[in-house]
This record gives C-alpha cells, sequence and structure tokens, in this order.
C-alpha cells in the first residue's frame, strides 16, 4: 500500500518534470524567433523612407486628379442644371407675353376709344389715352421671346429678357385701362354737365310758355301740369347729387308738358278762329238781308207796280195850234234782271218792261191814254 503511493508520487513528479523542460525548451525557440523579428525590422526600417515617398505621392496624385475629376463633373452638372432652370423660366415668361399680348381689348377701352376728343371735359384725358394705346400697340407687336442657349450664361440671359417682356406688356395695359377709366369717367362729366345746361334752359324757356299762355288755352290742366314738371326740374338742378338719367328724364317731362300746353294753345286758336268766321258770316248773312229789305220796300213805291195809272196827258199847250205834236221814239228797253237779284233793285225798278214796243195813239210821251203792261 505505502509502495504504490510511492510510486504515484514519483510518476507525478516525473511528469511535472517533463513539462518544465518542454516550457523552457518553448521559452529558448521564442526567444529566437524574437531575436529574428528584430533583425527584420532593423533591416525594414532601414528601408522605409524611399518605400513610403514613392506610397504618398502616388496617393496625392491620384487624390488630386480624383478632385479635378469631381469638380469638373460637379460643375458641368451645375452649370446644366443652372441652364436648363434659367431656359425653364425663359419659356415661362415667353408663354405668359403670349398670353398677354394675344388677349383682347376690354369693354372699357374699346368704349373710351369711340369717344371723340369733343365728347369730353378735359381734353387732356383723351390725349393720354392715345399715348397709352399707341405704346400698348407697340410692345403688343413684338415678337415672342427666343428661349434657345446652349451655355448657362446665355440661358440667363434669355431669361431676363423673356421676363422684362410680360412686366413691360402688364405695365402698358394697366396705363391702357387707366386712361380709358379717365376719359369714360371725363364723357360722363360733360353729359352730366351738358344736361344741366340743357335743363336749365329748358326751364327759362317753358317758364316764359306759361306765363304767355295764361287765358290762351282751350285746357287749363295742361298749364298746370307744366307748371309742375317745371317746379320738380328746379328742385332736381339745385341737387349736387342729380344723376345724368334723372336731368335727361326731366328734359323729356318738360318738353311734353310743353308741347301739351302749345297744342291747347292751337286748340283755342283754332275754335277761337272758327267762333269768329261764324260771328262774320252771320253778319254778312244780317247785312245781306237788311239790304233785299230795303229794296223791296224802294220798290214798292206809287207808279212803279203793276195795275196802277200813269198820269193823265196834260192839254196840249196854246202853241200847238190844236195839233198833236209827233210821236218821239220808244225809249230802249231796260235789261233784264241780273241772276240773284230780287224782283226789285234799288233804283226802284219793279222788274216789269213798262215801254211799249210800238207807239200807241193818244199815248205821245207817256202823256195821253197810256195803258199799263
Amino acid at each position: 500500500m505505502d509502495d504504490d503511493k510511492k510510486v504515484k508520487h514519483l510518476d507525478v513528479t516525473d511528469e511535472e518534470s517533463g513539462t518544465a523542460d518542454k516550457m523552457r525548451s518553448d521559452a529558448t525557440e521564442a526567444d529566437l524567433l524574437s531575436d529574428d523579428a528584430a533583425l527584420d525590422d532593423v533591416a525594414s526600417t532601414e528601408a522605409r523612407p524611399v518605400f513610403w515617398h514613392r506610397r504618398s505621392t502616388l496617393v496625392a496624385v491620384g487624390a488630386a486628379a480624383l478632385v479635378i475629376v469631381l469638380a469638373a463633373g460637379g460643375g458641368f452638372a451645375w452649370n446644366t442644371h443652372e441652364r436648363d432652370a434659367a431656359l425653364s423660366g425663359c419659356r415661362e415668361h415667353a408663354a405668359s407675353f403670349s398670353k398677354l399680348r394675344d388677349a383682347k381689348d376690354g369693354k372699357d377701352v374699346v368704349e373710351a376709344l369711340g369717344v371723340g376728343r369733343d365728347g369730353v371735359a378735359d381734353a387732356g384725358t383723351w390725349d393720354a389715352l392715345q399715348r397709352a394705346d399707341k405704346e400698348w400697340g407697340r410692345l403688343r407687336g413684338q415678337g415672342v421671346p427666343s428661349c434657345d442657349a446652349s451655355s448657362r450664361r446665355a440661358a440667363r440671359d434669355r431669361e431676363r429678357e423673356a421676363a422684362s417682356r410680360p412686366d413691360s406688356l402688364r405695365g402698358a395695359r394697366a396705363g391702357l385701362d387707366s386712361a380709358a377709366k379717365a376719359v369714360l369717367g371725363s364723357r360722363d362729366a360733360k353729359a352730366l354737365s351738358d344736361a344741366r345746361g340743357s335743363l336749365s334752359g329748358k326751364v327759362g324757356e317753358y317758364r316764359g310758355l306759361l306765363e304767355s299762355s295764361a287765358g290762351n288755352v282751350a285746357d287749363d290742366a295742361t298749364r298746370t301740369a307744366l307748371s309742375q314738371q317745371l317746379d320738380a326740374a328746379g328742385g332736381l338742378l339745385g341737387s349736387k347729387d342729380a344723376r345724368l338719367a334723372d336731368l335727361q328724364a326731366a328734359v323729356q317731362s318738360l318738353d311734353g308738358a310743353a308741347d301739351g300746353v302749345n297744342a291747347s294753345v292751337r286748340a283755342k286758336a283754332d275754335a277761337d278762329a272758327q267762333a269768329a268766321a261764324a260771328a262774320q258770316a252771320q253778319a254778312q248773312a244780317a247785312e245781306s238781308s237788311r239790304a233785299s229789305r230795303q229794296g223791296s220796300s224802294s220798290g214798292a213805291q206809287p207808279g212803279s207796280g203793276r195795275g196802277s195809272r200813269a198820269p193823265r196827258p196834260s192839254a196840249p199847250s196854246s202853241g200847238s195850234g190844236g195839233r198833236s205834236s209827233r210821236p218821239s221814239a220808244p225809249s230802249p228797253r231796260p235789261s233784264a234782271p241780273s241772276g240773284g237779284s230780287s224782283p226789285s233793285d234799288s233804283s226802284g225798278n219793279s222788274g216789269f218792261d213798262l215801254t211799249p214796243s210800238a207807239p200807241i195813239p193818244g199815248c205821245v210821251n207817256h202823256q195821253g191814254f197810256c195803258p199799263i203792261g
């Protein structure tokens, strides 16, 4: 039993001894290797400056070339981007110019351009409109700006030129619109002033008509209507807020009322003329009747009517020797009464022919026995 323990102890001791020897052998080999490495390091350190100088030069050259390449590529890309952006802006400005150029003139512009220089209160507004229209036409006649460029600088120049076109056109259009509004305002001001003047003149004229027509109208209601319109027109002329349409309507109303008065004056004048003509005709008829009665009474005197006896013949004169004188020629027949006259005229003729056509015995010169008829 003790022998076995001793044997085991010896075996352990031998193993430990072998391990220690192995460890010493490994350490010796490591020391030799360390020495070799140290010798190699010394040799490489002596050759290192030449190698590192060449390698750093190559790296620097490569890096510089890379920087140059990258810078060139980046610059080209940036220039291309800037050129494309400038050309895009140029095309947008060109489109705006075309749209503004092709737009139709506004309603105010068209209306104002149709107003004459004598149709405005201030001729300066009309002159300004003509200048604005001329400038608008000049800018409008320009062509669409070109947007072709191969470089960034040329593209930016094109963009600036294209951007100025729409701005100039917008300014000219705004000036034209403003000038047109000024002309229309001046036209309305003149129309308002003219309407006031016209209404004032009508008021003065028709007040005279109202006074002169007193008692000379067939219907006095027409004068009342004219008086009312004159009062309304006077109130309108005294208002500062009177509109053009109100003034024009007042003129029309006054004209209508005055026409009514004038028509009534004519109607009364015609009625008076007819009455005067009727009175004159009645007076002439009465005068004719009076004259006719006077003629009839003068024709009914003794010796002029039928059945009246002729005066007896006087005795022959003593110088006649008892002999009757020779009968004289019969007197001429009286002319027949004129047509339309009464049987007895103003001379007293009865209308009968009392002169014998042949000598009648015993009747000489209506003396002696002379039968009637």
